[in-house]
């Protein structure tokens, strides 16, 4: 079985991560395209913080393994976990480029106007 680590560094190698990270591009830029301003609205993140934001959706439908992770078990495997790494940073770049910011909240994901 390969880990994490050693899964990624031959998928650089072999120039896959940078596959993945241009079919993630290409499907969130996309869907970023699609937001207007007027689809933000005020929402809660946190007791007591408000701020202008969108629901993306849950984990369990955006990320490419469509799982939530968690430390204690081992149901994503280090294919998963390496997909929904880039995945991750993509859609982070992405968001940044706009003035987003990208807030995880237990299984669900949101865009934050910053």
């Amino acid at each position: 079985m390969l880990y994490y680590e050693d899964l990624l560094e031959i998928w650089e190698k072999r120039g896959v991560a940078k596959w993945l990270e241009e079919q993630y591009r290409e499907q969130i830029t996309e869907w970023f395209d699609e937001i207007r301003e007027t689809d933000f609205e005020e929402i809660e993140i946190e007791w007591d913080t408000r701020v202008k934001g969108l629901w993306l959706g849950s984990v369990y439908a955006i990320m490419p393994s469509g799982k939530y992770y968690t430390f204690w078990c081992s149901n994503v495997t280090s294919k998963e976990a390496v997909k929904d790494q880039i995945f991750q940073e993509v859609m982070e770049e992405e968001a940044e480029k706009r003035g987003w910011s990208i807030y995880w909240r237990d299984d669900d994901i949101f865009v934050i106007k910053d």
